[in-house]
């Protein structure tokens, strides 16, 4: 575990990155190995689908 995660404690640092959009982890990933491995464990990814509702606006275009 990285000296940060260390520091602010595995919760906070989960409730920190599941507030962050998606399309930021790959940039969350590149700071350290341990946000990269806590995001490629998917672990984020589970506890946001419970805690997080998303929006989802699906479009059809069709000729």
């Amino acid at each position: 575990m990285s000296s940060l995660i260390h520091v602010i404690g595995r919760d906070l640092t989960m409730k920190s990155l599941m507030s962050q959009p998606r399309y930021n982890y790959s940039r969350i990933a590149s700071l350290n190995r341990s946000f990269r491995e806590l995001i490629r464990s998917g672990e984020v990814y589970r506890l946001r689908s419970i805690q997080v509702i998303e929006h989802w606006v699906y479009f059809s275009c069709a000729n």
